[in-house]
């Protein structure tokens, strides 16, 4: 599977503010972005579309594709939201289980969004895109890499 890979960190986008969070939170694509960009990688890969995470970041704030945080910002993903853009299915979110995961990846053959931590990079929580083949897309990087780099707890599934 070749899902083409983006960075949170790239300079087009990565002073945006996420959400609606104001620059006071110095909450950006750049900073907080990885769900965002993962679903952008996951949603232009499973439809042709070409959203940037700057223009999908615009699409959800337009949406109301955004919770809120713990300071009451408008920055959390609301995953639904992001399946209406691109027009696919929304599965749902589950404990991370490397049998059910694998099903997925290699007998559907579709992307997941991964949550787990990454403290190489002082992530708590740090998302990104399985793409198979034990790799996956690391949105704070914009590189493929082993899915040995970072744990994961979870996932999100979706479907065309």
């Amino acid at each position: 599977m070749t899902v083409t890979p983006l960075s949170q960190r790239n300079p087009a986008w990565a002073s945006l503010m996420l959400g609606t969070a104001p620059k006071v939170s110095r909450i950006t694509i750049g900073s907080d972005g990885c769900a965002l960009v993962s679903a952008c990688m996951l949603g232009n890969y499973l439809t042709g579309k070409n959203y940037t995470p700057k223009t999908l970041n615009e699409e959800l704030n337009r949406r109301g594709g955004y919770a809120k945080n713990r300071q009451g910002y408008k920055c959390l993903i609301i995953w639904q939201k992001v399946a209406e853009i691109y027009g696919i299915k929304y599965l749902g979110s589950r404990t991370y289980n490397n049998i059910k995961a694998s099903w997925i990846i290699y007998g559907k053959r579709l992307p997941l969004i991964v949550e787990g931590s990454a403290p190489t990079i002082g992530a708590v929580q740090h998302f990104r895109l399985f793409i198979g083949g034990q790799k996956q897309n690391d949105p704070w990087t914009g590189a493929t890499i082993s899915t040995k780099v970072y744990n994961a707890r979870s996932y999100r599934e979706f479907s065309r």
